[in-house]
């Protein structure tokens, strides 16, 4: 039988139960570790197309904007674009060396309507991953999944607590703090894959959400492709 493969914003990861004895005695550098070598060895591509839906707090309606996402796991980098209200444009560039610090460049300043709506590429792709370890917490359960709890680093010096699912391999949940003595009051935000969509041999993480005391963002892809990195479609959205 085929296996199937779940798609996450962060990356694409085979749907295969880890050998629980030996996850156990992982320490949390090499657990974190093993969840980026994942997508490593995928070599997948995926265009998700959308609604980002933004409702700030007292203030009526939420606004709605459309949005492209593209991300490319290639054996040495992960890929993705952005694009925006079809405007705005943002790249990320994350090379699979955990020291390599990932590149972002966009088409607008000082983040553009992405910041606004509280968002970054990078939390897309949820290059947090690659965040030095602090600290882990006790193992408990999110949405019904086994997750471990690490606290990381963030180059600005901030926390970032996020929950991993043991037997997948991928973060479901991210809270981020804006100091380590803060860490355990409510998180300036929370990042949650809320939702999953079937596609072909692939899982999409169809339904992401970004919650603070001041907004609530949604983002709902409706339109999903996934196919292999060295598909034509995949090879022509990133071609230099």
């Amino acid at each position: 039988m085929k296996k199937s493969t779940v798609l996450l914003i962060a990356f694409l990861c085979s749907a295969v139960t880890v050998f629980a004895a030996e996850e156990k005695t992982l320490p949390a550098e090499k657990f974190l570790y093993w969840v980026r070598s994942r997508s490593a060895s995928q070599n997948s591509f995926a265009d998700l197309n959308g609604t980002l839906t933004h409702l700030k707090r007292n203030q009526g309606g939420a606004a709605r904007y459309s949005i492209r996402f593209q991300i490319r796991f290639g054996k040495e980098k992960v890929q993705a674009k952005l694009l925006l209200n079809n405007s705005e444009q943002h790249y990320f560039e994350q090379k699979h060396n955990d020291k390599a610090a990932s590149t972002i460049t966009a088409n607008v300043k000082d983040g553009g309507l992405l910041k606004k709506l509280g968002f970054r590429i990078g939390d897309l792709t949820m290059d947090f991953l690659y965040y030095p370890v602090v600290s882990e917490e006790k193992t408990t359960s999110y949405k019904t999944l086994k997750c471990r709890v690490l606290v990381l680093r963030s180059p600005e010096n901030r926390p970032v607590k996020v929950w991993i699912a043991s037997e997948y391999l991928f973060p479901m949940r991210a809270e981020f703090y804006s100091s380590f003595d803060k860490l355990n009051l409510s998180p300036e935000k929370t990042l949650e894959i809320t939702g999953f969509e079937k596609v072909g041999d692939y899982y999409v993480a169809s339904d992401i959400a970004l919650l603070s005391k001041e907004f609530r963002s949604r983002i709902a892809f409706k339109d999903c492709f996934a196919v292999r990195s060295d598909d034509p479609k995949a090879v022509e959205a990133f071609k230099e």
